[in-house]
């Protein structure tokens, strides 16, 4: 049985849809306002805590690494909300302010913020970057999830080239990487701000420990998955890692790409999509919290499949959800996807 997961545009109305053009213009922009956002300090008028060292993480999902490593000991700004989607992201100058003041900037690298680059140059800041998936085995992309025959960059509707290089940035989807990129969160932390190195090492050295028992607790929960049912299409690609830790195998993805990025598909790819899931026997296929799920739901009309539970992939689910931490990610995927593929 396979497990089909597609994904389309956000939502119109909702914030952060547009990429950052990195232009000169965008750029002095957004620089002129990063000393008044900065003057006027954050929506609540809330301020850092005094001794906290600050930083700002691009995503949820990092944010919440570098908070249970961090503690009270650092002041986070995540730049990327719950459910919003990284690919389509753009910074604001209250982003840039917090950029402009951070010590560390934690970013998942790869290609996947792609606008951060110019928001730093943007804000003037001199603060360390610090790319999370160096400290991963990165993998390379499907060869599916590339527009070019040498799978080293995709164009957006407006033609602009996004390259990758062919790599995979969704190293975060399994605990293991979580466990890996912690301990660079430690260190880069430590590195920092000396003085509280060894409270950063020891809640690294326990969130890890949490981070091992999640993982043990995903290898049960897919453990009564027989190899023929691990199998999964996507349309976005994001489950690589996923799949090459718990044996599944992606036989491809409907969008070509390791972004969510571009024009949505057309009636011709819809038809394929259907016929796919047709042929493939699939009983659902599943939407992700960062996409809309308008388009999903009419080709699971059109296939005559359910519509599954909500996968969480590039962002973090809204706060108390079963997604709404890191750890909650990597469990409720394991559970939708081995509730929707046993017994088929």
């Amino acid at each position: 049985m396979i497990l089909i997961i597609v994904t389309a545009g956000k939502a119109r109305g909702e914030k952060h849809v547009k990429r950052v053009r990195r232009t000169t213009l965008a750029g002095i922009a957004i620089a002129g306002a990063v000393s008044i956002a900065a003057a006027c300090g954050s929506d609540d008028g809330e301020t850092a805590d005094a001794g906290a060292l600050p930083v700002v993480a691009t995503t949820t999902v990092v944010a919440d690494i570098v908070e249970n490593v961090g503690g009270d000991d650092v002041e986070v700004t995540t730049l990327v909300g719950r459910e919003t989607d990284a690919h389509t992201f753009e910074p604001e100058p209250s982003d840039s302010a917090a950029i402009a003041d951070a010590a560390l900037v934690f970013e998942v690298g790869r290609g996947f913020e792609e606008w951060l680059d110019s928001a730093v140059e943007a804000s003037g800041s001199d603060a360390e970057i610090v790319t999370l998936s160096d400290s991963v085995d990165v993998i390379e992309a499907s060869e599916e999830a590339h527009s070019d025959e040498e799978g080293e960059a995709h164009s957006d509707e407006e033609g602009e080239a996004h390259a990758h290089g062919g790599e995979d940035p969704h190293v975060w989807m399994t605990a293991a990487n979580g466990a890996l990129m912690t301990e660079a969160v430690a260190d880069a932390l430590a590195e920092a701000d000396p003085e509280n190195a060894d409270a950063y090492r020891e809640r690294a050295a326990a969130y890890e420990g949490q981070l091992e028992v999640a993982q043990t607790e995903i290898a049960a929960t897919l453990g009564p998955l027989t190899d023929e049912q691990r199998v999964l299409f996507t349309n976005h690609d994001a489950f690589g890692y996923f799949a090459a830790e718990h044996g599944f195998e992606v036989l491809g993805t409907a969008l070509n790409s390791v972004t969510t990025e571009g024009a949505d598909p057309s009636a011709a790819d819809v038809a394929a999509v259907v016929e796919e899931i047709e042929e493939s026997g699939a009983p659902a296929i599943f939407p992700e919290n960062v996409a809309n799920s308008d388009l999903l739901e009419t080709i699971a009309r059109e296939a005559d499949v359910a519509v599954g539970p909500v996968l969480a992939t590039g962002a973090l689910g809204e706060e108390g959800s079963a997604a709404g931490t890191y750890l909650g990610l990597l469990q409720s995927n394991a559970e939708a996807i081995a509730t929707s593929l046993e017994g088929s």
